[in-house]
């Protein structure tokens, strides 16, 4: 993957107002995966919440999670302040393993906590 071949887009989940919000990455003009988030403030929560990190399986394995993880954190320093982000971190689908979303996490800078068999929580703290 050429990182120059990406393109992201920031647009709501839904067509009326909320707070919920998918930034969807691109290559080569093909959406090849989205990270779905919760502004900060919503709730009275003032963390970033990401709510789903999802990479069309064909793309799996080529450093578009790990794209979408550093544009997260670029758009949660340069709109909000650099909030906190947190993850509640669990597989979708039943070939992921927990382990390895939890290494990608902590490879992207996040503190993670495994909570169970089946979550972990992960945080990212600006310095």
């Amino acid at each position: 993957m050429d990182i120059n071949d990406l393109l992201f887009e920031i647009r709501p989940k839904y067509k009326c107002p909320t707070d919920l919000f998918l930034l969807v990455c691109f290559y080569r003009g093909q959406e090849v995966g989205h990270l779905e988030f919760l502004r900060p403030g919503s709730f009275v929560d003032p963390r970033l919440h990401i709510i789903e990190l999802w990479v069309n399986p064909e793309f799996r394995g080529q450093g578009f999670a790990n794209a979408l993880l550093a544009k997260i954190k670029e758009v949660a320093r340069n709109f909000f302040g650099k909030a906190q982000i947190y993850a509640l971190v669990s597989p979708l689908v039943s070939d992921m393993k927990l382990s390895r979303l939890i290494a990608l996490y902590v490879n992207n800078g996040f503190t993670v906590n495994q909570t169970s068999f089946f979550e972990a929580d992960a945080y990212y703290n600006f310095e």
